[in-house]
């Protein structure tokens, strides 16, 4: 169905849906699962998962509303996380065991349009990886990861509807989808893509300019935040050509790469040297040559901090190294992993 979508193949597509939605549908929010596993916290947000996948196989159908909205709200339950648990899991260094349950937490809220309590979920998931990146942890959860790039632009703009916040929306949704970079996360990715592209059609398929740019909202009440990354070091970041142990250098700690991205990705479009940050905290390789041609546009400009500039000097002569001696493939890692 997913792939038939891709290729606007809409009677394939719909076809497929159909055969989805004659499966045996949830009958309570435990699935098929064990007693035993009915407290246990990483089986009940994979069937949060589970039901929030057959919620938007109706939801695509644009049938049985009432039943897509009993399925959010039992995803909901099910990822929803006691405090000590959520303790316990900071304690441990444990962060994406809370940021998994959140995110899917807040997607079903988001279902449900109660935007604000999803908002206050899906804004830890982030920090929460970050603070487990720090830990000595990987991320593996590449699609949990990356979908808050839709979905809290698209909370702030159903709290705030101006248009900078629309725009923003716009933007995130596509930055989400070309953030799933291998085919085995993009695939499942452009489930949720479509779902909220179809569900939230009117701010998707929206011109900005019939917005207002300030739209004065009252203040809501927010939870208490997890202190996710509350004692964690900073890392000294380097890149790496992926064969060559030899061809490296350092960039400097995780906080300056960010810094050095939020200043790039505000200069135009850079889109390798944008994403080098969420590239660090995931592994993931990128092309030499792309960011070679990159840091030689940004470095035409006149107006670069000095610092900015001796990074980007940096990332310039390992990309045209690897690019024409070695593997042409880079990545970034910490300074101190084995």
């Amino acid at each position: 169905m997913i792939i038939a979508r891709t290729a606007s193949d809409f009677e394939t597509a719909n076809r497929m849906l159909s055969n989805l939605n004659k499966l045996p549908p949830p009958t309570s929010r435990f699935g098929l699962i064990s007693e035993e596993s009915k407290t246990d916290h990483r089986v009940l947000t994979s069937v949060g998962q589970w039901l929030i996948e057959n919620a938007i196989y109706i939801s695509l159908s644009h049938e049985k509303a009432e039943k897509a909205h009993k399925l959010f709200k039992w995803a909901v339950e099910n990822c929803t996380l006691p405090e000590d648990y959520i303790h316990g899991c900071i304690k441990f260094k444990c962060h994406n065991e809370v940021a998994v349950p959140h995110l899917w937490h807040g997607y079903a809220l988001l279902g449900l349009e109660r935007y604000q309590e999803a908002f206050e979920f899906l804004k830890q998931v982030e920090p929460l990886f970050i603070a487990y990146k720090k830990s000595g942890g990987e991320i593996y959860e590449r699609l949990e990861f990356n979908l808050p790039k839709a979905l809290i632009p698209l909370c702030e703009f159903k709290l705030n509807p101006t248009r900078q916040n629309l725009i923003a929306a716009q933007k995130g949704i596509e930055e989400y989808i070309k953030s799933l970079r291998e085919p085995r996360f993009k695939l499942w990715g452009y489930l949720y893509y479509f779902h909220l592209k179809e569900r939230f059609a009117d701010v998707y398929a929206t011109n900005p300019k019939e917005y207002p740019e300030e739209v004065q909202v009252p203040a809501k009440q927010k939870m208490k935040e997890i202190p996710a990354s509350e004692s964690a070091e900073p890392q000294t970041v380097c890149i790496w050509d992926v064969v060559s142990i030899l061809v490296g250098d350092e960039i400097g700690t995780d906080v300056e790469l960010k810094d050095y991205v939020l200043d790039v990705t505000r200069r135009g479009d850079f889109s390798v040297l944008s994403k080098l940050y969420d590239l660090y905290l995931q592994w993931d390789e990128f092309d030499a040559a792309e960011l070679a041609e990159e840091t030689r546009r940004l470095l035409a400009l006149k107006d670069l901090d000095p610092e900015i500039r001796k990074k980007t000097e940096i990332l310039k002569e390992i990309a045209e190294y690897s690019a024409a001696k070695g593997s042409g493939r880079l990545v970034l890692k910490p300074e101190n992993l084995e």
